[in-house]
């Protein structure tokens, strides 16, 4: 949920073994970019141990309201923005 509220994203990896799910473990916001290949969604996982590229197979991805529908905008972002009256300007 503190994803979530401050980043506006939660990103879920499914670990398996054998084929099935056998773990669930969050994976920093700040290391993953959300891209859009075609009819495809990719998510590009960048970690100390190299950059890898995954699908909705391996990823679970919980966005909080989306301008472009890739990635979720920060609840606690956008509260700041309207009590500091920026809320709208680009």
């Amino acid at each position: 949920m503190v994803h979530l509220c401050v980043n506006g994203n939660c990103f879920i990896g499914k670990y398996r073994s054998e084929g099935s799910i056998v773990h669930l473990g969050r994976l920093p916001p700040d290391q993953v970019t959300v891209e859009q290949r075609g009819q495809r969604i990719v998510y590009v996982l960048s970690r100390r141990e190299g950059v890898s590229e995954h699908g909705l197979e391996d990823i679970l991805h919980v966005k909080a309201m989306s301008q472009d529908g890739l990635r979720g905008l920060s609840p606690v972002r956008q509260a700041a923005k309207v009590s500091s009256g920026t809320a709208g300007r680009s």
